[in-house]
């Protein structure tokens, strides 16, 4: 499986080719459906049946990819070295 519940992940690939490239959240596993064994519940500003928009769908795990980095709650903190 490429994700797991809390990522951030990227669209890949989409019957509505608008959705592709956009950022959803993982939120809980579905399982079976529409012939795809591994489909996750996810939320996120995406587009189902024509122009239907929708804030939760279920997308298969295949069409997926886990966006890595820092959780987003959490900062860094840079420290800039002197000049030589």
């Amino acid at each position: 499986m490429n994700c797991k519940p809390g990522d951030l992940a990227i669209v890949t690939f989409a019957l509505e080719d608008s959705n592709i490239g956009k950022i959803v959240t993982v939120q809980k596993f579905h399982g079976l459906y529409a012939g795809f064994p591994n489909t996750w519940e996810v939320d996120g500003n995406v587009i189902s049946s024509g122009t239907k928009r929708r804030t939760r769908c279920l997308a298969p795990d295949e069409w997926l990819r886990p966006v890595s980095g820092l959780p987003m709650e959490e900062e860094t903190e840079q420290k800039l070295k002197e000049p030589a």
